[in-house]
């Protein structure tokens, strides 16, 4: 059966949604985020956060598996879980 371009980008959305949903589901069976120990953020957290629609910045994360850079003009996914303040 042959799909068109479109309905090819439909289904790798919608496995990369299932996939973002496994994990969450995981991580929460784990106890992540833990629950929230502050009413409110941190003093001044505000100035620091980017604009809406803000190019994101040359950073560098180090993770378990190594380093992970967000160079500018690269597609990037990030998903932010509050936990604890």
């Amino acid at each position: 059966m042959r799909t068109s371009p479109s309905s090819g980008r439909m289904i790798a959305i919608l496995a990369c949604v299932a996939q973002v949903a496994g994990c969450s589901l995981m991580l929460r069976a784990a106890g992540y985020p833990p629950e929230a120990t502050r009413k409110s953020p941190p003093s001044g957290i505000e100035s620091r956060a980017l604009a809406a629609g803000a190019a994101f910045p040359r950073t560098v994360l180090t993770a378990t598996t190594g380093d992970v850079r967000f160079e500018p003009g690269k597609r990037h996914v990030l998903i932010f879980y509050r936990g604890a303040w």
